[in-house]
């Protein structure tokens, strides 16, 4: 699909550290195919603009967000919208008329259309497919779902003077992810309760599948980075432990492993290159997202519902 030389045309709404990231892994693909490409970036920052043309040089113009309404339908092959999250419900309509396929990061918030894809990468993992395989034989009793980050935020909602982040806004959205691309029967997902403690967010999630219960501890120093951890347990006591490395699964005495070095890949890389790299290659070819668009506006549904109760 991107082995002729014709000029792609790329747009990032966005260029801090998300847009960048992505922008990187895309126009890296790009190149490394062969392949011509001009970006566009639309961003006010100055520095942000300085970032932009010391990695694209000559390949690069700045557009105004406001001019991006008079491209042609379909002009850009890709484009990324990494602005914040209350910018984004009109951008998606932007994108949807200007662009072929576009990625949207996390949290959603607007629901995307056939060609969107959302920025929730921890489902783009190569251990996920397996995972669903194995979760898709269980009579699910309970999901329970940890995060331990070191990342220091004020608490659970604010941060980035309270409008972007927060361990909520910034967690959640992946963590949720993994269950609803590897169960569908989490559709009816729902929350029930939340809890706030210092340092930690808990949330208990009911649906007619099974319940969730999800933990966000935050700003331990001690903690070298962040983990994360799934456990899936079934009804005739077969538990399955899922770290975004490893997928450990206990059923009737035995015990049965599968990390990312079986698949042939290497774990010597921050997590998250991974996920960048397979979320730009699906955004590339064509090969889409691991959730629909139903569990998509579920997530931001439950982000905001947990927001409210928190």
């Amino acid at each position: 699909m991107l082995s002729d030389k014709s000029e792609r045309q790329i747009l990032i709404l966005g260029f801090g550290r998300m847009g960048v990231s992505h922008a990187l892994q895309i126009c890296g693909i790009l190149g490394a195919r062969n392949v011509a490409y001009h970006v566009t970036v639309v961003d006010p920052s100055r520095i942000a603009r300085l970032a932009a043309f010391s990695i694209y040089g000559g390949l690069l113009s700045f557009k105004k967000l406001d001019d991006l309404w008079h491209a042609p339908d379909g002009y850009y092959d890709y484009a990324i919208d990494a602005t914040p999250p209350s910018q984004r419900f009109e951008n998606v309509r932007l994108l949807e008329k200007i662009s072929k396929r576009y990625l949207v990061e996390k949290p959603v918030v607007a629901r995307l259309g056939p060609n969107g894809m959302s920025g929730y990468v921890l489902q783009h993992n190569p251990l996920i497919n397996h995972l669903a395989s194995v979760i898709a034989t269980y009579d699910l009793e309970a999901i329970e779902i940890s995060l331990n980050s070191n990342l220091r935020f004020d608490d659970g909602i604010g941060w980035r003077a309270g409008i972007n982040g927060g361990v909520i806004n910034e967690f959640l959205g992946h963590l949720l992810s993994v269950p609803l691309a590897c169960c569908q029967g989490l559709t009816g997902l729902s929350v029930d309760r939340v809890f706030r403690r210092e340092g930690a967010v808990e949330t208990l999630f009911k649906s007619p599948l099974c319940p969730l219960r999800l933990t966000l501890e935050y700003g331990d120093a001690s903690v070298r980075k962040s983990t994360y951890k799934w456990r899936f347990v079934s009804r005739d006591s077969s538990v399955t432990d899922y770290d975004c490395y490893q997928i450990l699964t206990k059923s009737q005495g035995s015990k049965k492993s599968l990390g990312l070095a079986d698949l042939g890949a290497s774990v010597e890389f921050y997590l998250r290159g991974f996920d960048f790299c397979a979320q730009a290659l699906a955004l590339l070819e064509g090969t889409g997202d691991k959730m629909d668009h139903t569990q998509l506006a579920l997530i931001d549904s439950l982000i905001q519902q947990v927001l409210e109760a928190a």
